[in-house]
């Protein structure tokens, strides 16, 4: 009986130290974070990416085998290609692949790839015939798609009596298609434009109008002649599209409605004189002649008579010398009715 109380004693001594390492050991492992009786796991977390929405994190143990979820996630323009381990990765599991943990968390990024069929508007405005604003064609806004995120050109239409503004503020002639389908660009095109000169065409006075822009398709107020311009023995009563007044009249304030420059030129009225003829102390009559500005004429035979003397020809004052002969050539000079003197030897 002796001898097996000294055996059960002897057996003690190593069993509680035992006992006392495993208890050291197990208090590190606490005291350190692991535990190793109950391990809890690793995180796979879900990254949108630039999408929208959320998913629900999963909690594995390393090396635990598991299927990826159904993403949920959503990015407008984009499909869900499936997930990368960095934000600019490419993929590396599909939509519910099989997945492994490894021994630290994980954030899995989900990758997009752009559609191909992703709207953008194009709109086209024409300026107003006011000239300080546009308009847009309705009936030209393009509907157009591409793929998201690419830069994209709008092109110019042509429009008889218009030009692309290419230097418009709100000009916007390109753009990045946007997954939203938000993207609008915007072209402007502006009236072609017309000059109207007004030249004075031998006037002696006054000067002629400043020059005028007329846009395509509006009509245009022709100016006065308000400076005015004056011609000596003429007066103003129209302008002309030439200058020797065979083209198109148009009368002061009347509507230009060409489109295409135009040079304008006044048109004059010869004012009418009376050209008269004085005995000069002879006897007899003789008739006036009217003649317009710079008209020409042959003057008449001379019908006066003088006792003594003989007709010698004409002068233009009563003690002037000869200046035209008996049915001489004579033009009327602007602003000068004239009297003719007998001039007598």
């Amino acid at each position: 009986m002796m001898e097996m109380n000294d055996r059960s004693d002897r057996w003690q001594v190593p069993i509680r130290a035992i006992q006392l390492v495993l208890a050291v050991f197990l208090l590190g492992a606490v005291l350190s974070g692991c535990n190793l009786l109950f391990p809890t796991g690793y995180t796979v977390a879900f990254d949108s990416n630039g999408g929208a929405g959320a998913m629900t994190e999963q909690t594995l143990d390393k090396d635990e085998q598991t299927t990826l979820p159904v993403s949920t996630l959503t990015r407008e323009g984009y499909t869900f290609a499936g997930w990368a381990t960095t934000a600019e990765g490419s993929v590396a599991y599909a939509d519910e692949a099989s997945f492994t943990m490894e021994s630290a968390d994980v954030t899995l990024y989900a990758v997009w790839s752009a559609n191909t069929g992703t709207a953008y508007t194009v709109e086209h405005y024409q300026q107003d015939t006011s000239g300080s604003g546009y308009t847009k064609v309705t009936a030209d806004t393009e509907s157009l798609s591409g793929t998201t995120g690419e830069t994209v050109t709008a092109s110019a239409n042509t429009y008889t009596g218009f030009s692309e503004n290419t230097s418009y503020t709100d000009r916007v002639a390109s753009g990045t298609i946007a997954g939203d389908g938000s993207l609008v660009l915007k072209l402007y095109y502006d009236r072609d434009t017309y000059t109207v000169e007004y030249l004075s065409n031998w006037a002696t006075g006054g000067a002629p109008p400043s020059d005028q822009t007329k846009l395509y398709g509006v009509d245009l107020t022709l100016s006065d002649n308000s400076d005015p311009l004056e011609r000596d023995g003429y007066t103003f009563v129209r302008w002309n599209t030439a200058g020797n007044g065979t083209g198109t009249d148009y009368a002061e304030g009347a509507t230009y409605s060409a489109n295409e420059d135009a040079t304008l030129y006044a048109q004059w009225s010869a004012e009418t004189h009376s050209l008269s003829f004085d005995a000069n102390g002879g006897t007899g009559s003789m008739d006036d002649v009217d003649l317009d500005t710079d008209e020409e004429t042959t003057l008449p035979a001379n019908a006066f008579s003088k006792d003594g003397k003989s007709f010698s020809g004409w002068a233009t004052s009563a003690v002037g010398s000869v200046e035209y002969e008996d049915e001489d050539d004579y033009t009327m000079e602007p602003r000068m009715p004239r009297c003719m003197q007998y001039g007598l030897t």
